[in-house]
């Protein structure tokens, strides 16, 4: 602990001379252990800062940590030269295909650098209501963003090529009721932005208000860097002159953070201000209250707290509570799919015993069959129980006298695999939900397919812009191949039908995907193959299934 604390206190006067743009000393570096500064440094995101003040280290300094340090140096400048146009283009698109949005922070907290090579690489964070989040997503990926890191049940984290980054939300990652009622309400208070149609954004005091909370929130959690709180500290001071100071405390009283943020902001001004700022003299019988804080970020979170300030155990508390009922959530959930599953094979025993010839009666007296394929449908008590050879689900009762089920069979193509004959599962499968239209023809509504285990599933998905679902061990009655499950949003709707009916139907989809249960398993490898569904729209094939 005294080695990282030593070390910190090093980086933080090295940052905040900088910063100050101080007259810097050369550093001697034969007392310094730069591999621990390069890595606490990297950590905290400020390597680039680092890297100015080391133009006048000693020439013993070892080149491979001077090189690291550059080359963060480097990504800070292309940065620079790209995050405007990437920004602008990002809101065009959305703009211009009627994705309206929220922008929560931008990259223009680097006008606060003086230095502006001394700026951190800050993502674009947008806020989307749930009917726009997937169609942003999916735009963005047309413009070549990807996923880097999924935020489960509130977002996920994007960049591009040129590591732009941007951050889409469906929710504010704040693991507190009181947060997430807070900017609720501040979104609220969101106005149109005079250069978009559909795109708005929140005032001064309102954007501040967001950045000192997420500031907070990530103290909070052990988890606060010191590029974040000199993002937060440069934005204070540039907004400080012209910003409703009583508006923003008013707010910060209300979340129950305003101490915490006051005391963040003052220690931010003894590290990167200028003697001449307010902030900076901090009372005096609080100094054991900033070691402590002092501790906690420098110790990357590993610090005991021993002078903590009462609203971060307040904080700490509710989001302990927050997710215990979500766990809670999370387990009533598995305890009811597997009622549901227990029920669904009990009752298509009862099916096979009862009904052995439902399947070829079908058709029988002139009537029109509805199911075409080794497909079976039986209507009970929570819904409409479809059973394929490979995977069950179920359709809510609203379908009743609307659906109709189609299972196919394609041959694949090896005339260019690499695969032996032994190792090639010729047949591809494919299950077809469909609606029955006032006419009596079938109108495509979701296809599933099951894959050969040699394809990359979530490649083939996404070029038919569908979704890559999960693995099925064993799939195939013989218990000898393994399979891929994708489905596509068939979207097609022929002219004079029921668009209010084929709405209602339309809500049930992912209800639908949800209720898949494999029906072969004999090495019980399946059981939690579908717990991934919270996240089915936002995450790859996993790499393990390659």
């Amino acid at each position: 602990m005294s080695h990282s604390l030593f070390e910190g206190r090093f980086l933080v006067n090295m940052v905040g001379g900088i910063i100050r743009q101080d007259h810097l000393y050369p550093v001697h570096s034969r007392k310094v252990h730069w591999e621990r500064i390069y890595r606490m440094a990297d950590y905290h995101k400020v390597a680039n800062i680092v890297y100015l003040g080391l133009l006048g280290a000693s020439e013993e300094m070892e080149e491979e940590w001077k090189n690291r340090f550059f080359r963060r140096y480097q990504q800070a400048l292309a940065y620079k030269d790209i995050y405007e146009k990437a920004e602008s283009g990002v809101l065009g698109m959305l703009d211009a295909n009627q994705v309206p949005c929220i922008v929560l922070a931008s990259s223009s907290v680097r006008e606060f650098y003086e230095i502006p090579e001394a700026a951190g690489n800050s993502p674009l964070q947008l806020f989307f209501d749930e009917n726009n989040y997937d169609k942003a997503r999916d735009y963005l990926i047309d413009n070549g963003y990807e996923t880097t890191e999924g935020c489960p049940g509130y977002g996920e984290h994007m960049a591009n090529a040129a590591d732009f980054r941007v951050d889409i939300f469906r929710k504010i990652p704040f693991e507190t009721e009181g947060l997430q009622s807070g900017m609720k309400k501040l979104m609220e208070g969101s106005y149109p932005d005079p250069h978009f149609f559909h795109i708005r954004g929140l005032s001064m005091e309102y954007g501040f208000i967001y950045c000192i909370t997420s500031t907070v929130y990530q103290y909070c959690r052990k988890l606060l860097t010191l590029r974040r709180l000199l993002d937060t500290y440069l934005m204070f001071r540039g907004y400080q002159e012209d910003m409703d100071a009583a508006l923003v405390h008013e707010w910060l009283h209300k979340l129950g953070i305003d101490e915490i943020a006051e005391a963040l902001l003052h220690i931010a001004a003894m590290w990167f201000g200028s003697r001449d700022d307010d902030l900076v003299n901090a009372p005096k019988d609080g100094l054991e209250l900033y070691d402590e804080i002092e501790r906690q970020i420098l110790s990357n979170g590993l610090a005991r707290p021993e002078h903590e300030i009462h609203q971060v155990g307040q904080i700490c508390l509710q989001i302990q509570k927050y997710q215990q009922k979500q766990e809670k959530e999370r387990e009533k959930r598995k305890r009811r799919e597997a009622q549901r599953v227990g029920t669904a094979q009990r009752i298509g025993f009862l099916r096979s015993l009862l009904h052995p010839e439902q399947k070829a009666s079908a058709g029988e007296n002139g009537e029109q069959k509805y199911i075409s394929g080794r497909v079976t449908v039986d209507e009970v008590d929570f819904g409409i129980l479809v059973g394929t050879p490979y995977f069950d689900l179920t359709l809510p009762n609203l379908w009743k006298n609307h659906w109709a089920v189609r299972l196919e069979q394609t041959k694949e193509d090896f005339s260019n695999s690499d695969l032996q004959p032994e190792e090639r599962n010729p047949y591809t499968y494919r299950v077809k939900l469909m609606i029955r239209s006032q006419r009596g023809d079938r109108i495509p509504f979701l296809t599933f397919q099951v894959y050969d285990d040699g394809l990359n599933a979530s490649m083939v998905s996404r070029e038919e812009n569908g979704y890559y679902l999960g693995k099925l061990f064993h799939m195939d009655a013989d218990n000898e191949y393994d399979g891929h499950v994708t489905v596509v949003f068939d979207r097609a709707i022929p002219e004079r039908e029921d668009l209010e009916l084929y709405d209602m139907l339309d809500q049930n989809r992912e209800s639908i995907i949800a209720s898949i249960t494999p029906v072969n398993d004999p090495g019980g490898q399946n059981v939690n193959l579908f717990e991934r569904f919270e996240n089915w729209k936002t995450e790859e094939m996993p790499f393990s299934f390659r």
